[in-house]
Parts: structure tokens; C-alpha cells; sequence
């Protein structure tokens, strides 16, 4: 390992005055002390991430209706969820998406899903309202500056017939760490190389083995080929896709898995992308003329 410039050692310093609250966090979450100035493991580079790479591309690629657009130009032939409205005044939410066939979603946050179906309106507009007032999530910058919407969303069938729910790619600088395919209905889950072959790790998060197939590794092959597409260049992305019956449909572009916290059964999994990740890739790092940086780029060494 190549020895730490002064000016990361000061920077420790500063990190630790200014961020001790998240370095608590990850000290509590996975039991070990970051280095956020000189990251080693794949959770300390997604920590400096948030600390320092505010690439301003983050929030458009966050935002999960304005990333359609981005998904949209980057891949046009990639199939996509239809979104039938979209605003700020839940109010004025079609009475047409309280019937059915459409989920409703918050534009800047993980998990803010709502199946309308059956719900009262002002139930379904009680919910909303909350979505839609400003907040921050809690470390994670690309979050900060989207304005907050409600997206209606067609609801896909998704799964089935064996095959996962969805296909999650993680991408460092054009290269494929690996697949998760996961079953959200089943609760199964499988990890994938590029070529759509399983690997040892299986059943993440205490989540049950997800069978192979050939149609699964044919999925996972036609994911590894568009994520690279999808990611754009950036030093590290995970691509998610929809699965349903006929083929792969967009997901998202998640910047922060796991909120940062990403664990694994087979730490084969986290050191593939240690060694693939290199944050002198980093918007931060191509910019920056702080003394800082410019040790870091020297320096540091995936």
C-alpha cells in the first residue's frame, strides 16, 4: 500500500470535525472505523463519495423522474415504465390513478411507494403531502437539491415464472463488478457475472438462492451490455432493471446503495469491486486543485 501524503493525513483531521456524525453512523453499521480521506473498502469509497464527489450530474441521475429523460437519450430501444402524471399539488392527482394499474412514487427518496388501490383519496393525499415537503436525505448530497414531486407510474408485472424482479448492475468506469438478481416477491437472490453465469454468492442479505436459468442468464448478459451505456462513464453506478415476462425495463440509477452500507455473503464480491472502482475517476478528482486532491490522485491506488 502506498504510504499516505500529509496532506490526507490532515484532511483525516478535517473529516473527522466536520463529519463525525457519519462516521459514527458507519462505525455502528459495519463495525469498523472508516478512512474517509483515504478510502480502502468499497463502503469508505461510497463514504468519501458523499463527503466529497458532489458531482453536479448527481442530481438529474438521483431524481427519479428526471432521470428518465437521461435513460431516455442514453438508450432509446431500453423500454420504460409509462409515468401518467407527475406534479407537486397532490390534489390534482387524476382520479383515473386511484383506480389502478399505476404506482405512485416520490421522485427524491428510496422506498416512498404507494398502491393507491383501495385507498381513500384523502388517505392517498394525506401520504402524498408528506412526500412532497422539503427534506434532506440524511448524507446522501445528490438528494438535496431536487424539488420534490409525485410520479404515477404504470405498474408492471414483474418476476414470475422463476426469474427475478429485478437486475441490479454495479459499473465502475465502464466494467462490470457484477450482478444481483433479486426476487422481491420470493425473497430469493442471485449474484451474476457479466457473461450471466452465477457465481458463489448467493442469498444476500439472508435472502433465500434464486434458481438459475438459461433465460436468466440471457436477462443478465443483455443487462451487462446496456449498464455501461446506462452508467455514462461515471467512476461507479449501480444500474438497476426491471424484469417482467417480455424482457428488461429501465430502472434507476442508484448512486448511494444500500445507503452506502452494502454487504455481501462472499467478500469475493466487495473485492472485485474494490479493484475495479478508482476514484481518481471521480468528478471530484478530475476538478479539484485543492492540495488535497492532488495527493489523492498522486497517491492513492485502487
Amino acid at each position: 500500500m502506498a504510504p499516505v501524503p500529509d496532506a490526507v493525513k490532515a484532511m483525516r483531521g478535517q473529516v473527522a470535525v466536520r463529519h463525525l456524525p457519519m462516521l459514527l453512523r458507519f462505525r455502528r453499521r459495519l463495525g469498523y472505523w472508516p478512512d474517509a480521506a483515504w478510502p480502502r473498502t468499497h463502503n469508505e469509497r461510497m463514504l468519501w463519495r458523499k463527503i466529497f464527489d458532489h458531482n453536479p450530474e448527481f442530481p438529474a441521475l438521483t431524481d427519479k423522474l428526471a432521470v428518465k429523460a437521461v435513460i431516455a437519450e442514453r438508450c432509446p430501444e431500453l423500454p420504460q415504465a409509462r409515468v401518467a402524471w407527475a406534479g407537486t399539488a397532490p390534489a390534482e392527482l387524476p382520479d383515473a390513478v386511484l383506480a389502478g394499474g399505476f404506482l405512485l412514487k416520490a421522485n427524491n427518496g428510496s422506498g416512498d411507494n404507494l398502491l393507491p388501490v383501495g385507498l381513500p383519496r384523502d388517505e392517498v393525499e394525506q401520504r402524498l403531502r408528506r412526500w412532497v415537503l422539503p427534506r434532506r436525505r440524511r448524507e446522501e448530497w445528490a438528494y438535496w437539491s431536487i424539488v420534490p414531486q409525485v410520479l404515477a407510474e404504470e405498474r408492471l408485472e414483474l418476476g414470475g415464472g422463476g426469474l427475478p424482479t429485478d437486475i441490479k448492475v454495479h459499473v465502475c468506469g465502464g466494467q462490470i463488478g457484477h450482478l444481483w438478481a433479486t426476487d422481491k416477491i420470493g425473497g430469493a437472490s442471485l449474484v451474476l457475472d457479466p457473461a450471466g453465469q452465477a457465481v458463489a454468492a448467493t442469498g444476500i442479505d439472508n435472502e433465500l438462492p434464486l434458481a438459475w436459468s438459461e433465460r436468466l442468464g440471457e436477462l443478465a448478459r443483455e443487462a451487462a451490455r446496456l449498464a455501461p451505456v446506462l452508467a455514462g462513464g461515471l467512476d461507479y453506478v449501480r444500474v438497476d432493471f426491471m424484469v417482467t415476462a417480455a424482457g428488461l425495463v429501465a430502472g434507476e440509477l442508484t448512486l448511494y446503495p444500500a445507503a452506502g452500507f452494502d454487504t455481501w455473503s462472499d467478500p469475493a464480491v466487495a473485492q472485485r469491486l474494490e479493484t475495479l472502482w478508482d476514484i481518481r475517476q471521480s468528478w471530484f478528482l478530475r476538478v479539484s486543485t485543492t492540495a488535497y486532491a492532488q495527493a489523492l490522485r498522486e497517491a492513492w491506488k485502487p
